[in-house]
């Protein structure tokens, strides 16, 4: 993805430009994980010693960009919905099954978020954008409903962070697939649907939103995981 979130200038020192990548890594990985972590720790003591040094840094340049092969605007709008999945996934990468499956008082367990998430960016897609039958293929990463019975979301356990990564990229890539070939007026097409008519531009801004919220329970369990 091209989001050079963080440009420092350059030295002539090579031992300052290996320290400068150095800290773009850090600093970039402290901008998409939730503090206090060893990463801010590190990024902060890092930028100490660059100020105390002398070493020329430039202010972060914080944008929105668009997504190639896609039409500018469309471009823009899943670029943020992207940048949504690669902090979610930054977050996850490494963690335990003991941390998916745990739940905290009455609340989702993390694995249950994730297939959550999968699956309403799924049935946005056929329901609402597409108004057709499911690619059998998608369909198959899904054995259970959105809810249960008793109105809850449905539990999901047991399955690993692989098998939930799997899930979720391919209903992004297919859900990214679709969107290539569309121009802005199909954008802006209203499906007409039996309880209300929406466009493909406002499911994608649903779905940024619902991912948003989402992926700030599963960050506020993994801090009560790892402080357990």
């Amino acid at each position: 993805m091209q989001v050079p979130i963080f440009d420092y200038c350059p030295t002539s020192n090579l031992l300052h430009i290996q320290i400068n990548k150095i800290f773009y890594m850090i600093s970039y990985f402290h901008l998409v994980l939730a503090p206090p972590t060893p990463c801010a720790i590190l990024s902060n003591l890092i930028f100490i010693i660059f100020k105390r040094r002398g070493i020329p840094l430039k202010k972060r340049a914080l944008m929105v960009f668009s997504l190639p092969e896609y039409k500018e605007e469309i471009g823009r709008w899943l670029w943020c919905l992207e940048d949504v999945r690669r902090t979610l996934l930054t977050q996850l990468n490494g963690i335990s099954q003991r941390m998916l499956d745990t739940k905290i008082d009455e609340r989702q367990t993390i694995s249950t978020l994730l297939y959550h998430i999968a699956l309403i960016e799924a049935d946005w897609l056929y329901e609402e954008v597409l108004v057709t039958e499911w690619d059998p293929e998608i369909r198959s990463l899904f054995s259970l409903a959105v809810r249960s019975e008793d109105g809850f979301l449905a539990h999901i356990e047991g399955q690993s962070l692989e098998e939930h990564f799997y899930r979720l990229h391919k209903v992004r890539e297919a859900f990214l697939s679709h969107f290539r070939s569309m121009d802005l007026t199909d954008w802006r097409k209203l499906r007409i649907l039996e309880h209300y008519d929406v466009t493909p531009e406002w499911v994608v801004y649903h779905l940024i939103e619902h991912e948003s919220h989402h992926r700030g329970q599963i960050f506020q369990l993994l801090r009560e995981l790892r402080n357990d």
